[in-house]
């Protein structure tokens, strides 16, 4: 009895619909891969931010130290400020080795409280970072913006609307050769971006809040992502965006208010 094979035309055929079904499931797999890492990155907010809330539980109210750089590092009105604290990592470099950067995290003011290198970093962060996760500079961190040296809170008693503020920034290991360097920052009285708003998670970034809990905040704005994109790629966007209600969010969450009148700019 003589078997039949496929002929060249039927082979063709059968290729062309599972690469018709690949091309219908890639983007689906692809959601859901980036749905699973997000659940995981917010749990690891989570679990970041009950670390602060009990590190200033166990030290009168006081907050970590939100950068990354030893107090001795900073400039002298920067130490004053800092005198004696820890930071909560220590700053890391893009090319420094696993050793190094998790060195850098275990010897941080929040190890004690969360000692698992994995809470530190997103799983769908860059590879070859084990850190992806900035506190924003509002909350006792580096004092590089103007204007601001009145509203930097050090105490969880000089909190209000605690569920508003963001402690804890997705921002995906930070770009050049620094990881996350000195904490996350945005300007407080003009309407512009300072560091990138991270566009990792579908268009978006998790945050976490004083209040202890965390949530997945994904971009209204087109400009934002553009923004973003053409830093990355090396390109000229602008960072002042009067119109732009992420970057009113991101504002009023990390200083608490802003320091300017919209209208002005409308």
């Amino acid at each position: 009895m003589k078997k039949r094979a496929f002929t060249l035309i039927e082979l063709l055929v059968v290729i062309s619909i599972i690469a018709v079904l690949m091309a219908i499931l890639m983007p689906t797999l692809r959601k859901a891969k980036e749905g699973a890492a997000r659940v995981a990155c917010l749990s690891n907010q989570k679990q970041l931010g009950l670390a602060w809330a009990m590190y200033a539980q166990n030290n009168d109210d006081m907050i970590v130290y939100g950068g990354t750089l030893a107090v001795e590092q900073l400039p002298a009105a920067e130490q004053i400020f800092h005198q004696g604290e820890t930071p909560w990592v220590y700053h890391s470099l893009a090319n420094d080795t696993d050793e190094v950067q998790g060195q850098n995290i275990q010897r941080g003011a929040l190890w004690p409280y969360i000692k698992s290198l994995a809470i530190y970093r997103c799983p769908a962060g860059e590879k070859g970072k084990l850190r992806t996760y900035s506190i924003v500079d509002g909350l006792n961190s580096i004092n590089w913006m103007p204007g601001t040296q009145d509203i930097l809170v050090k105490k969880l008693t000089q909190l209000r609307r605690s569920a508003d503020r963001v402690v804890f920034i997705d921002e995906g290991g930070g770009v050049g050769t620094a990881i996350s360097t000195m904490g996350w920052c945005i300007y407080y009285t003009s309407p512009r971006w300072w560091d990138l708003p991270p566009v990792r998670h579908r268009e978006g970034t998790t945050l976490s809040f004083a209040d202890g809990h965390a949530e997945y905040r994904r971009w209204e704005d087109k400009d934002t992502k553009a923004y973003s994109d053409a830093i990355l790629s090396g390109r000229g966007f602008p960072a002042f965006q009067p119109y732009n209600p992420d970057l009113l969010y991101m504002q009023k969450g990390v200083w608490g208010r802003i320091g300017y009148e919209p209208e002005q700019f409308r």
